[in-house]
């Protein structure tokens, strides 16, 4: 099979083969870092798994992190986290995403992973995208570049939110306790609300700004997408 057909454990093979110690997985521990962890485990278990810790996560969320990094025995597991001095200097009461949604995503999430990335010199990621989560995510392809020119695999691009389920049934995967309750994408507490009929799976992310603006509001925290502070 030629290298641009390649999916699912398959790719994350060849991203293990050609990059090795460069390359990280980006996970939110969400069921598709999971069971990409649970590959990792298998193939290359010190991959570094990014993490990022944004100090606004559900308890349950840190508990399903440790939970999940002991099932899968995975050795490498970064926890990131905000720059203090960035945090105290532009939320220091903790509310930032309530008036500047993108700063405060940029602030807690892509600074330390771009600032991680760079110390560790990463030059591939993988991600846990899949097009049918949203429409935003109809045309990433399974291998592409970001805007650093960095190689970022998709390995689950294809399958459905069935699928997925299915395979975390077949390989004993636990949910994160959360997402039984209808919160079918999670991020940082304040900004996820439980995801209603009808909607689209990532439709529970950052819906304040939709009921707020007049656009269609907030869809990608900034990791997969180039991001304006403000």
């Amino acid at each position: 099979m030629r290298k641009n057909q390649l999916k699912g454990r398959d790719l994350v093979e060849l991203a293990v083969a050609e990059y090795g110690n460069k390359l990280v997985l980006m996970s939110a521990f969400n069921p598709e870092d999971v069971i990409i962890s649970y590959w990792l485990s298998e193939i290359a278990p010190n991959t570094p798994i990014l993490f990022i810790d944004t100090k606004k996560h559900f308890p349950e969320t840190l508990a399903y992190v440790d939970r999940i990094t002991k099932q899968l025995k995975l050795t490498n597991v970064k926890i990131l986290e905000p720059d203090p001095q960035l945090l105290i200097n532009s939320d220091p009461d903790g509310h930032l995403w309530e008036v500047q949604v993108n700063r405060c995503c940029w602030l807690r999430k892509v600074e330390p992973l771009e600032r991680a990335i760079k110390a560790g010199d990463y030059k591939a990621l993988i991600t846990g995208r899949r097009r049918g989560q949203n429409t935003d995510r109809i045309d990433v392809e399974f291998i592409e570049k970001d805007p650093h020119d960095r190689t970022k695999y998709n390995p689950l691009l294809d399958w459905t939110r069935l699928d997925r389920d299915q395979y975390m049934i077949d390989h004993d995967l636990p949910h994160h306790p959360l997402y039984h309750l209808g919160y079918l994408s999670i991020g940082c507490a304040p900004c996820t609300t439980p995801v209603y009929r009808g909607e689209d799976a990532r439709a529970g992310r950052w819906r304040h700004t939709r009921l707020t603006n007049a656009s269609d509001g907030k869809t990608e925290c900034g990791l997969h997408v180039a991001q304006h502070q403000g």
